[in-house]
């Protein structure tokens, strides 16, 4: 009997020794002190690195045209590839007639406005030619190519500041094209492939009530290229915008 006590009490006394000397798998009870302050500082480092993150600004969006300025008809005028080699999806113009569309752009209409387009030109004479004009000769809205802007090249009229450009011309490479009006701020801003001039204290007046593509609608200055269908913005963009209608 006393022998089987004793056994009783030895066993007892393992078992209480085991549970005592048991190892938590509870990481936070296990980890040392400095073990969790590196774990600390590695959650305040993600997290000020996602709180970066959040707070980088969004690229600017391509924004959507009020209109596009000519439809894609191969009996009017013949048809070619775009600056995306997209068959059927520019205008081929030969120096010779344009597209009349008609789109009352005159200031009054539209005071603010931004036509967008891309074009290519194809020719030989270095003369006077318009993409997209609605001028009655008052060097009213107008963007093609000109030399009265300080050399021949890509240009746009502003009113009563003339002609604005002398952008250089590649021919037979598709350039990036867009102008803003903005009557009230009295000032024109042309843009080609991404690099810009302005004109300022430029107010117009007055064109025709009907725009046309590929000439001026008062002169003739037949377009000698491809164009694609002009965007017409109501409003003048933003450079951000700008950058990001030319990336499409």
């Amino acid at each position: 009997m006393k022998k089987l006590v004793s056994s009783i009490l030895v066993t007892g006394l393992l078992l209480v020794g085991c549970s005592g000397n048991k190892t938590t798998t509870n990481p936070d009870l296990a980890s040392s002190p400095s073990q969790v302050a590196a774990s600390e500082a590695e959650t305040t480092a993600t997290s000020s690195s996602q709180a970066d993150t959040s707070s980088e600004a969004e690229p600017a969006t391509a924004p959507t045209p009020k209109l596009m300025l000519g439809e894609l008809k191969a009996e009017e005028i013949a048809l070619t590839t775009d600056h995306k080699g997209q068959a059927d999806s520019a205008f081929q113009f030969k120096g010779d007639k344009g597209i009349t569309v008609p789109f009352n752009l005159n200031p009054e209409a539209m005071p603010q406005c931004t036509l967008v387009t891309w074009a290519r030109y194809t020719g030989e004479d270095k003369g006077v030619q318009q993409v997209v004009s609605h001028d009655d000769g008052g060097y009213d809205r107008s963007l093609g190519l000109d030399d009265r802007g300080g050399e021949w090249g890509w240009s746009c009229f502003t009113g009563s500041q003339g002609v604005l450009g002398g952008f250089p011309v590649t021919p037979g490479e598709w350039t990036f094209l867009a102008v803003s009006y903005d009557q009230p701020g009295k000032k024109t801003t042309l843009y080609v492939n991404g690099e810009k001039k302005e004109a300022v204290e430029a107010e117009l007046g007055a064109g025709q009530e009907q725009v046309s593509l590929g000439t001026n609608p008062s002169y003739g200055e037949y377009f000698q290229g491809d164009v694609e269908p002009v965007m017409v913005f109501d409003r003048v963009l933003t450079e951000e915008e700008i950058q990001a209608l030319q990336k499409q």
